[in-house]
């Protein structure tokens, strides 16, 4: 297909290539999917016992009683709604915003899902999202080159397919390895939302803010509900629609030589995700698990099984992924006044909470959490 293209104001400004009225409505609606989300997981919560929806607790999740499942329905359901409209009001973004993007990431949704109820193989469902990444790549095309600070471009050449397949594969497991840590999945959600968005604002794309808007505002709306001790799970349907959007929302709507300035900071805001895949993925592919079903020994829960909460192990991750966006922010971004006066504030908030977390894995004592323990701060209302 063509390059993507690239909303913005008909004299030449940025956001939003809107009238009045509409300067309005879309904040509104960014809004109103996080309300939405928020009260449809609240609802989901509700019914779970009697729909029969409910996550039977493992030795590695953080609540120790069946809780609701569906919140990665919730989530895909409050974006794609909302995502209909962005792709009506812009029809040139519209290939890429539904077949680039949504389609792809209700696919694996969809797969997730099938997985969640054991009525599909883990090889089936690695396949289908090969032929998703694939399918980006084919639709929204692959990355040309990457460039660094200081660095001359570096041109992929045949790589470029190999590579950006690669890209959209890890992220995919990256969250779907932690859709078992209560809160975690979300937070990834509203942290690469969020860095999408500032991405989407210094290249000049309202459909980026805005779709990037959607994905946090969804996420953190589950967040309400699905923060330890989770009332909701996200499940592998809710990780792979948002790890999906998060990793084709760079591809979608720059060239395919300038889209490493974006790639680069969406690489650094999952950087503790991706770290954690990769370390844990011998025993994935040789260890136990392979054979089991037994969960990797990813390090976040290496951290819970040392006596932290999965709130504290989330909060750390958190803490990192945040700290790599606004380094990726402020390396590639040429910041603008806004970023220049708010990013010295937040580093200096971020290096304590660093040193926090360090504390928090060094002191750390082991505890045990036995499966069907009386929490009634996890039990469905």
């Amino acid at each position: 297909m063509g390059e993507p293209t690239t909303a913005t104001t008909a004299g030449g400004g940025f956001f939003p290539s809107l009238d009045a009225l509409e300067v309005v409505l879309w904040p509104t609606l960014v809004l109103a999917v996080f309300v939405c989300t928020a009260i449809a997981g609240d609802l989901v919560v509700a019914l779970a016992a009697r729909w029969r929806m409910l996550h039977r607790p493992e030795r590695q999740t953080g609540h120790a009683l069946p809780t609701a499942r569906g919140g990665g329905i919730v989530v895909a359901a409050a974006t794609t709604c909302a995502t209909l409209l962005l792709a009506w009001r812009w029809p040139t973004d519209r290939p890429a915003i539904l077949m680039g993007v949504l389609v792809p990431s209700l696919v694996v949704a969809i797969t997730g899902l099938l997985a969640d109820s054991r009525r599909l193989p883990t090889l089936a469902r690695l396949a289908v999202e090969v032929t998703v990444a694939a399918w980006i790549t084919a639709t929204l095309g692959p990355i040309a080159m990457i460039t660094l600070p200081g660095a001359p471009p570096l041109p992929l050449g045949n790589l470029a397919w190999p590579v950006t397949m690669l890209w959209i594969l890890v992220v995919i497991e990256s969250l779907a390895a932690l859709d078992h840590v209560d809160g975690m999945v979300a937070c990834a959600g509203v942290i690469g939302g969020t860095v999408a968005l500032v991405g989407g604002w210094m290249i000049g794309s309202s459909v980026m803010v805005l779709l990037a808007a959607f994905v946090a505002a969804a996420a953190g709306g589950l967040l309400v509900f699905n923060w330890d001790p989770s009332r909701i799970v996200m499940g592998r349907s809710g990780s792979g629609f948002v790890g999906t959007l998060l990793a084709a929302i760079p591809l979608a709507f720059q060239p395919a030589d300038a889209r490493s300035s974006l790639l680069v900071p969406m690489v650094l805001c999952l950087w503790p995700l991706i770290v954690d895949l990769l370390v844990s993925m011998p025993f994935r592919i040789g260890g136990r698990a392979a054979t089991s079903g037994e969960r990797a020994p990813l390090l976040i829960d290496r951290l819970t099984r040392a006596g932290a909460r999965h709130a504290q192990a989330v909060l750390f991750f958190g803490t990192l992924a945040a700290a790599g966006g606004l380094a990726g922010v402020w390396a590639y971004g040429k910041p603008t006044s806004a970023v220049s006066v708010f990013l010295p504030p937040l580093a200096a908030l971020i290096a304590p909470a660093l040193v926090a977390g360090a504390v928090l894995w060094l002191r750390a004592r082991p505890r045990t959490v036995e499966v069907g323990a009386d929490e009634p701060a996890s039990t469905l209302p």
